[in-house]
């Protein structure tokens, strides 16, 4: 038999439905969704948690981009004082009488070479120095998405080039042998890294439109349903009603049960 106090618990459970129904719309999100759609909120976490680590990841990629910018700056000074060393060269192999001088001039010029790399380092990240290696990142996808960045060795032990000693044009001319090695070398490595550049960045805007696409997910699985918020309220204020009206007339037939017996 239905009571009064089943009929009262029936109304409170409405009036908590509707407080849920209008805190959802005010705030604007399903703050139940957790246990009303549980398959939702998982989902809205799961893309939540992917758009972390795509995000924790853009750092990363930068980095990398501005490495490689520097070690193609770095390479680009290195291009340059290498056909100056090379001019060197030739005027020594044309002036024997200068040659002592112009040889001075030569190891100079070479001296600079490994300063103008091991200044190439962004946060830690040179990708031209003598300890120059490889660099793995994980992109923020997957376990699975990472992207390697390769650097190369551009000081003047790995290109081959060092202070000389002319002795001969012979020597002149094996001088600028190696020179011409180096700066194939140089060139082939800017080439790489322009092009090891573009992955990067295409790399780091798939990543920033993963981010956003995610967030957007993320927000859809749990905003609040205005339309069907605006169904439950109109229902959950009809459901008052007859409510309302049972408690009533509940409470008024017990009263009349309890006066039969006063």
């Amino acid at each position: 038999m239905i009571s009064s106090a089943s009929a009262i618990q029936s109304l409170n459970n409405k009036w908590t439905r509707t407080a849920e129904s209008v805190a959802n719309v005010a705030a604007g999100t399903q703050l139940k969704l957790l246990t009303e759609n549980p398959s939702a909120y998982a989902a809205s976490l799961a893309d939540q948690v992917q758009a972390s680590a795509q995000t924790a990841a853009q750092p990363g990629l930068s980095l990398v981009s501005g490495s490689l910018s520097a070690g193609v700056s770095a390479l680009s000074s290195v291009n340059n004082v290498l056909e100056a060393m090379r001019g060197v060269a030739q005027a020594a192999l044309s002036n024997p009488s200068d040659r002592s001088n112009l040889q001075s001039q030569y190891n100079t010029l070479a001296g600079q070479l490994d300063s103008l790399v091991n200044y190439a380092g962004v946060n830690g990240v040179n990708l031209v120095s003598a300890n120059a290696g490889t660099v793995t990142l994980n992109t923020g996808g997957s376990a699975n998405s990472s992207l390697t960045v390769s650097g190369a060795s551009s000081t003047a032990q790995s290109l081959g080039i060092s202070s000389v000693n002319w002795t001969s044009s012979a020597s002149i001319q094996s001088t600028i042998g190696k020179i011409d090695q180096a700066m194939g070398a140089v060139q082939s490595t800017m080439g790489n890294f322009g092009a090891q550049m573009a992955g990067v960045s295409m790399a780091s805007t798939n990543n920033a439109s993963n981010i956003l696409a995610n967030q957007a997910n993320a927000a859809d699985l749990s905003q609040t349903d205005y339309a069907s918020e605006a169904v439950r309220q109109a229902s959950l204020s009809t459901g008052r009603a007859f409510a309302t009206y049972a408690t009533e007339a509940y409470v008024r037939s017990e009263r009349a049960i309890l006066q039969m017996f006063q």
